[in-house]
């Protein structure tokens, strides 16, 4: 639509998650009027502080419209605050994102029940299975299924809304040609037939520390209920409850066992006054009076405990991945048996073993991964080994950050995660 280009100007100037671009509106008719207005009438506003202000300035439209150009040739929308389809739901809070990017279609979401689900990356298999199963019944009644794309609870409740045929929303903390997670590419491909894989962040760009707890306040707010489905003391998906209890939305857990770490999250929600749940119908009933056209509460009543309808999901190329991961991991030889090339002395008099690559990686991680000559590496022989630059570089250390296989350390070095000592 017109305007656009304007608007991802504002969001490329000011940045992501900041209040600054909606507020524009106060005080002028469009992003276009104000892009027009100039340097002055911007210190009028006394919206930006000196340094706002000079990234305004210094900030060149033509990036924007390349942008544009890039998502037209891949099919990816743009909405902004000015579009019509721009979701309602996400101008009700004070930091709406300026521009988002859409894979698919979330068209009329304002009229449907969104229910975002999360819980931790490091899930245990009984966390899975309940995410799935809830998942699949939230969907067969009429539910829209939002969550994170990440590994674990996040995937499989992707999966379990995608089996029973139902649409589900991947809202991801990067841009969508980042290539993150390579091995869950097959079901955003499959979300964005069903519904949409959306962001705020512009086609390219990686996924940081900070930009997936700026993700979560658009899961919270895009729905009418967060669920908490597996969530140690520290887990991320505790930040979308916050969130979702700052706009007022309903908060809903799967209880766990106090003698559990892994729903030490979930407990202390429960504690503080969050709504238990034992089926799919704890949640569509609080909205079947409000959306009857949108939902059906047959086979909700199922205890998730009793529910057996996971086994009858078809094999997809997602699980099939795990799967062979780790049947891959249980052939691996053992210690014993690694041959003799594969170990050296590493730089601290230890044995170094070489680590096997993951086949989930993107290309520049997989360089970088093998990269490790040592169990400590500085970043500019990384680069150096791999023979790739220094930005992409950056992208694939982030990516492997991301992955939990290796972690940063001081002097702008990085120390492969699980070190095998011999």
């Amino acid at each position: 639509m017109a305007g656009t280009e304007y608007w991802i100007w504002l969001q490329s100037a000011l940045g992501y998650a900041s209040p600054k671009p909606i507020r524009v509106l106060e005080h002028f008719e469009n992003a276009e009027e104000f892009y027009h207005a100039g340097l002055d009438r911007w210190k009028n506003t006394q919206l930006f502080t000196p340094k706002e202000l000079k990234s305004l300035r210094d900030t060149s439209l033509k990036d924007s419209d390349k942008i544009i150009r890039l998502c037209q040739r891949k099919y990816y929308r743009i909405l902004t605050p000015e579009d019509e389809n721009y979701p309602k739901r996400l101008l009700r809070i004070t930091t709406p994102p300026a521009v988002l990017y859409v894979k698919g279609s979330m068209d009329g979401i304002d009229d449907e029940v969104v229910v975002t689900m999360v819980g931790t990356r490091k899930s245990t298999d009984r966390g899975n299975k309940t995410a799935a199963i809830l998942a699949y019944r939230l969907a067969q009644g009429g539910a829209i299924v939002l969550s994170g794309g990440a590994k674990g609870i996040d995937t499989h409740c992707h999966l379990g809304a995608l089996e029973a045929g139902g649409r589900t929303i991947v809202v991801l903390g990067c841009g969508l040609d980042y290539p993150y997670l390579a091995e869950n590419h097959g079901m955003r491909c499959r979300a964005a037939e069903e519904g949409a894989v959306i962001t705020e962040y512009q086609p390219s760009q990686g996924a940081s520390k900070f930009s997936f707890p700026q993700r979560n306040r658009i899961m919270a707010a895009l729905s009418l209920a967060t669920v908490i489905v597996e969530a140690g003391e520290r887990s991320g998906a505790l930040i979308t409850a916050d969130q979702a209890l700052e706009y007022g939305k309903d908060i809903f857990v799967i209880p766990g066992s106090i003698m559990d770490r892994e729903y030490t999250g979930n407990n202390k929600l429960l504690r503080d006054g969050a709504k238990p749940i034992y089926s799919a119908m704890d949640i569509l009933s609080e909205y079947i009076c409000e959306y009857p056209h949108r939902m059906s509460l047959e086979h909700s009543a199922v205890p998730i405990g009793e529910d057996n309808v996971i086994d009858e999901f078809p094999k997809n190329d997602i699980i099939e991945k795990i799967e062979r991961k780790k049947t891959k991991k249980e052939k691996e030889p053992s210690e014993k048996t690694s041959t003799k090339k594969e170990i050296k002395e590493d730089n601290t008099g230890g044995l170094f073993v070489k680590p096997t690559t993951p086949d989930f990686l993107s290309e520049s991680a997989v360089k970088i991964y093998e990269s490790f000559t040592n169990y400590e590496m500085p970043f500019d022989i990384l680069s150096s080994n791999s023979k790739i630059p220094a930005s992409e570089a950056l992208r694939a250390i982030t990516e492997l950050e991301l992955f939990g296989l290796i972690h940063a350390i001081p002097g702008n070095r990085y120390a492969l995660t699980n070190r095998k000592e011999r």
